[in-house]
């Protein structure tokens, strides 16, 4: 299924919503304009084509498998709960994806080019595995790490303890910030908050050293996009053969994720991000 949306249109969840693709027939989420601003340049590939997806606290059982969603004014908003696996989500002019006080899973994921953050988890409990989170946004001047960890939620001005947030063989990376991961903790007026996070094995856009919070890490070495094209506007996430991300993943993951976003089998030990 192909939904086609108009400017300004949201799709507001207060139900469940269910979108499921097969490998070669994924359902697709995207504006109506199908006709270019430039020769090289189709408005399909640009945020600000349509709203927002939300999913409202009251929602429930939502699920994404093999979905493409693209060109949102502000991304996706969670709420409540969200399973996404083998789905690319692409070009918004906010955040990419928010999550507030929401139990998420994102599963052999592309999640790529935004003026804000590509994920941004406010509180509740979220595992990313086998991920690639990138930045390269061209529409407009990128105002946030690709990635943020927060207690607070500014908005409502109430803590939200992050229960729980794991990142396994995920790439972060992005071309403005670096780090490209914002850890922002607030302390409450009384008493701590929990924030509770882990990187296991993971290609972070960042200097650091590795301790109990961090697991394997390869910090910031280049992982080597297939392409970044900003004159033609054209990217591909995928790897270059060169790339240190090959073979650098934890081998645990291989058992229960052994095919990656293309359907291609994993090798053992697995190439870190979305695809192998």
């Amino acid at each position: 299924t192909t939904l086609y949306l108009h400017d300004k249109a949201n799709i507001v969840v207060y139900g469940s919503l269910q979108a499921q693709g097969i490998i070669d027939r994924p359902v697709t989420i995207r504006g109506d304009r199908t006709d270019n601003m430039f020769d090289n340049l189709p408005y399909d590939n640009l945020p600000s084509q349509w709203g927002s997806l939300y999913l409202k606290r009251q929602s429930h059982g939502n699920s994404f498998e093999y979905a493409n969603i693209r060109g949102m004014s502000d991304g996706i908003w969670i709420e409540s709960q969200a399973d996404f696996a083998n789905c690319r989500i692409k070009n918004s002019d906010g955040n990419l994806v928010t999550a507030v006080d929401a139990q998420t899973r994102f599963e052999n994921c592309e999640l790529s080019n935004a003026a804000g953050s590509v994920l941004d988890i406010i509180g509740g409990e979220s595992e990313v595995v086998h991920c690639t989170l990138a930045n390269y946004n061209f529409a407009s001047a990128i105002t946030q790490e690709a990635l943020r960890l927060s207690n607070r939620d500014t908005l409502n001005n109430v803590t939200i303890p992050l229960q729980r947030c794991e990142f396994v063989n995920t790439i972060i990376w992005g071309r403005k910030f670096c780090p490209d991961i914002r850890l922002d903790y607030h302390r409450p007026e009384q008493g701590d908050s929990i924030f509770s996070y882990r990187f296991d094995h993971c290609l972070i856009h960042a200097d650091g050293t590795d301790d109990e919070q961090f697991v394997s890490t390869l910090w910031n070495i280049d992982p080597g996009f297939l392409l970044i094209d900003d004159k033609n506007y054209a990217y591909d996430f995928h790897l270059t053969d060169e790339s240190a991300a090959i073979g650098a993943g934890s081998e645990e993951t291989t058992t229960i994720h052994r095919l990656d976003i293309d359907g291609k089998l994993r090798q053992s030990p697995p190439t870190i991000g979305c695809y192998e």
